[in-house]
């Protein structure tokens, strides 16, 4: 699927304001300690996502940097792995975009972090990438050297429904391409991970949250082992930042994601999980996004995010669900009489009009007045016959 050039374009613009990773710092790292062990994410510097060098995701702020060598590439990662004074239960390694994707990682740079990978002891290993970055010789390849780990790969799906993915969330990527990176996974005996998204700019609360529900089914019936799901972070230099200060997009509730796991069948709840529900800590201070995770309320903030804390731990997911749907709160009275609010117009409809109002005070006022006609008779109507259809 190509993707939206018009939204492309918007977020290039927003893009020139964003912060650039410290060419001083090889790398960052989020370190989780759970008992003798946790998780450890590492970040290595590189160019930057492809996808977002084009105009990337409406969400989506990670680091852009000078390009990186190949050599800088692998020191980073093995300075990072000499910092870690514990054996992690998972450990993620990940460029500022896609590991599979060769113009951000080279070859030779992706085959050296694997063997520096091969050498930890026998844990669980994870890396991101976009789906139309995965071949048959790459997995193969991760399979042979590290195999003594359980391996992941997380794909960034966001949303199963194909119109969200590319006039909402412009992710440019096809449901044959998510299926095909899940087969190739499976095939190669590595374990392919759907990360979903919460907070899908244009949605209304209700759809939001609907839209969540149905794209972790729709990913599991694929063959996702596992699902993450992603509530949005405000992020500066994004389209969904530029949005909320329109006053064209509000972050939705932490309740939001009670919500989406309360709607799923208690069988799915060992195998999906939560992040971003708080904000990331890093151990670079410098390489910190200033990026604003959802809350609640100050008076049930703490005890929500404390139960999802133990959600992430514990093998009683649906007791915590319990507990969570037992909280009683103004605030949460609040965030149902904002759900409940019908939308005024269909999808589509809301989509023309709020790009009609990103072209015009975002982009050049010519361009507009030149393309935005073609621009917003290229929408279809959001028909979810074809969400069915695309399944």
């Amino acid at each position: 699927m190509s993707s939206n050039h018009f939204l492309d374009l918007a977020c290039k613009v927003l893009h020139k304001g964003r912060l650039a990773f410290p060419e001083n710092v090889p790398f960052t790292m989020q370190i989780e300690r759970q008992g003798t062990g946790g998780s450890v994410e590492i970040w290595f510097r590189t160019q930057g996502c492809r996808h977002s060098h084009a105009g990337g995701c409406t969400m989506c702020n990670y680091w852009t940097s000078a390009p990186a060598t190949v050599d800088q590439m692998i020191t980073s990662v093995q300075a990072a792995l000499n910092t870690v004074e514990f054996h992690p239960d998972l450990l993620m390694v990940n460029p500022f975009g896609s590991m599979f994707d060769e113009w951000e990682v080279p070859p030779r740079a992706r085959r050296a972090i694997f063997e520096l990978l091969s050498r930890v002891p026998p844990t669980s290993i994870a890396f991101e990438t976009r789906a139309d970055t995965i071949s048959d010789d790459k997995v193969s390849e991760c399979t042979r050297i590290l195999r003594r780990h359980y391996v992941a790969i997380e794909l960034g799906v966001e949303s199963s429904d194909p119109w969200i993915s590319r006039y909402c969330v412009n992710k440019a990527l096809s449901i044959q391409d998510i299926r095909a990176a899940v087969i190739m996974v499976r095939r190669a005996g590595l374990f392919p991970i759907a990360n979903i998204l919460i907070g899908t700019p244009f949605l209304t609360f209700h759809e939001m949250v609907d839209d969540a529900i149905s794209s972790l089914n729709w990913a599991f019936a694929q063959g996702f082992e596992r699902c993450v799901v992603f509530p949005v972070c405000i992020k500066p230099s994004t389209l969904v930042a530029r949005l909320e200060e329109m006053g064209l997009y509000t972050q939705p509730s932490l309740w939001a994601l009670v919500d989406v796991l309360s709607g799923l069948h208690p069988v799915m709840l060992p195998r999906t999980e939560v992040v971003w529900y708080k904000p990331p800590v890093l151990i670079h201070p410098d390489c910190q996004i200033p990026s604003r995770s959802p809350v609640t309320c100050p008076k049930c903030y703490g005890i929500v995010v404390s139960l999802f804390d133990a959600y992430r731990r514990s093998h009683d997911r649906r007791g915590l669900i319990e507990q969570l749907n037992s909280l009683k709160c103004r605030c949460r009275d609040a965030w149902y009489r904002q759900v409940a609010v019908e939308p005024t117009s269909p999808l589509g409809q809301r989509v023309k009009a709020t790009y009609q109002v990103i072209g015009q005070e975002l982009l050049d006022p010519g361009w507009w007045l030149q393309n935005g006609e073609a621009v917003l008779a290229s929408i279809p109507d959001h028909d979810l016959r074809t969400v069915t259809e695309g399944n």
